[in-house]
């Protein structure tokens, strides 16, 4: 599956190239990672999923929390008004290749979880082939994503896969602090044989991933004719998207009609395979609606079957993790005696 070219497609870069491959053939299960080299553990523990406690406030102690000295690294707060991101929210979307039914991708958003001692949002993508077109390609993908809360940028990107040429598991840490990216891959591909790499890179602060693009491009401003640029950090590599609002237009599916924004994303100064085309709602939610990619021989087209709203956050009430405590320049560290 050539990821790096089908990043243009954001959301449905993990499937899109694995479906147009077309080879048959069986892999040793990858299994989940039980013994992960030690880097990645030491590194993994400030990234550990947590479950989300709510916090309760003590009026007694709010002068001792002001009192705090302020960190000198802040987050940034993207996260609008009304956000787009409904915990509970479900779509199921019927992928098609060559006009064949080819598979089912879902895209949910689970409870909050903490990251990095940051309210995340917990989102998660699944693909998997029909039986017929199993019989030429077969895959079950997983992707998920912790996206912070208020800054809606990647803390923590997992994907798994398991496909007919190859089966893989691969995590990514971004840490938006040091400006680094922790890329762990272990894999079984049928062509290229065994791998269990680790690497740490430099990148930009507050990237996205994979995953995370489309829920960031859902909670911006989307005004006709505008580029939208941002960071894509994949695999330890980093990539510019721009996101192109080309225009307004209604969209008729199984689902329903809907009135829509289309954007095209595209990788800057990278040739491309052709145009991506993604169909989100013209409202306050920027549901998916439908997405056309292109692919070396034909194109996928995704378009939404089903959907579930999720739980309104005006409506429900929202846990909230307490800022962390600030780091301490070495000059400020303890000194042992």
């Amino acid at each position: 599956m050539n990821l790096s070219s089908g990043k243009a497609a954001i959301f449905a870069a993990f499937c899109c190239y694995a479906l147009s491959s077309c080879a048959g053939g069986k892999l040793t299960r990858i299994e989940d990672a039980k013994e992960l080299p030690p880097e990645l553990v030491k590194t993994g523990e400030k990234f550990e999923v947590k479950e989300l406690a709510p916090v309760v406030s003590d009026p007694k102690k709010k002068k001792k929390v002001a009192a705090k000295k302020k960190s000198r690294f802040s987050y940034p707060k993207r996260r609008p008004d009304k956000p787009a991101i409904w915990i509970g929210e479900e779509q199921t979307f019927e992928i098609t290749y060559l006009r064949v039914q080819a598979g089912f991708l879902t895209l949910k958003a689970l409870p909050y979880k903490e990251v990095n001692s940051r309210q995340v949002y917990h989102v998660q993508a699944t693909a998997t082939t029909t039986k017929l077109f199993s019989l030429f390609y077969r895959l079950e993908d997983m992707v998920e994503s912790f996206i912070d809360y208020d800054g809606l940028f990647s803390h923590r990107f997992h994907l798994k896969l398991d496909e007919s040429v190859q089966t893989r598991n691969s995590l990514e840490f971004n840490d938006s602090e040091k400006m680094t990216t922790t890329y762990w891959n272990r894999a079984n591909h049928r062509d290229k044989g065994k791998v269990d790499a680790i690497e740490t890179k430099e990148i930009p602060r507050f990237p996205q991933d994979l995953l995370s693009s489309l829920y960031y491009l859902r909670n911006i401003p989307l005004p006709d004719g505008a580029t939208i640029s941002f960071n894509v950090v994949s695999e330890g590599k980093v990539e510019t998207v721009l996101a192109k609002v080309l225009r307004r237009e209604t969209v008729d599916t199984a689902a329903g009609t809907f009135k829509t924004i289309v954007v095209m994303p595209e990788l800057k100064d990278k040739p491309k395979v052709g145009d991506s085309y993604l169909w989100l709602t013209d409202d306050d939610r920027r549901i998916p609606i439908k997405l056309e990619a292109k692919v070396k021989v034909g194109a996928i087209n995704m378009v939404m079957i089903r959907s579930e709203p999720g739980q309104d956050p005006l409506t429900t009430p929202v846990v909230v993790t307490p800022e962390p405590s600030p780091t301490p320049s070495p000059s400020e560290s303890p000194k042992s005696e």
